[in-house]
């Protein structure tokens, strides 16, 4: 409110030591400023989801640049993904491509780096994203070489490992207090 101004800080680097008492820190304030909101009384049973998830990795959240065609000569599309795993992608586009479409990819890791992919339409969803009706696209991998696996399995467990530096559960929180034995 008023003339106050937020700062967002991202630590580049932090040895591990350091990483665990911040996460420690963190983590004991969160829950002191939550406990004292907490009400479960409205908590309903969750329902059981209807369609079963058959993806064989986990999607990373993750907006990359692609290009991508109906053969690997030509590229014909610029645009971006909405998420990555070792397995596939959801592929962003303002046009609706056929299930079981195979299509050839230059993945863009960063501005300089790219792998070289095939993959099949799996399915298509229309969503609104970025205030505009977009098509998602599932894609599974097909034919992958060494490299461009080993490529996309080091890029995703670097940014993984990134994302996990700040992360800590409940349980490592406990682990860590040495709470004092019940009478």
């Amino acid at each position: 409110e008023g003339p106050s101004f937020l700062h967002g800080i991202k630590f580049t680097f932090m040895e591990q030591e350091g990483r665990e008492w911040f996460n420690t820190f963190a983590m004991d304030w969160a829950a002191e400023q939550l406990a004292e909101d907490l009400d479960f009384s409205s908590l309903t049973q969750p329902q059981v989801e209807r369609a079963l998830e058959r993806r064989s990795f986990a999607r990373l959240r993750i907006p990359l640049k692609i290009e991508f065609g109906f053969n690997e000569n030509i590229m014909l599309i610029e645009t971006q993904i909405y998420d990555l795993s070792e397995g596939g992608l959801c592929l962003i586009s303002n046009f609706e491509i056929k299930k079981d479409r195979e299509l050839t990819f230059k993945l863009w890791l960063n501005n300089k780096c790219f792998v070289r992919l095939t993959g099949v339409v799996k399915y298509c969803v229309k969503k609104t994203y970025d205030n505009r009706m977009v098509n998602f696209h599932g894609v599974e991998f097909k034919k992958l070489t060494n490299e461009a696996t080993n490529k996309i399995t080091q890029f995703l467990d670097e940014k993984r490992s990134e994302m996990a530096a700040i992360e800590i559960t409940l349980d490592d929180i406990i682990g860590q207090a040495n709470p004092s034995e019940l009478p």
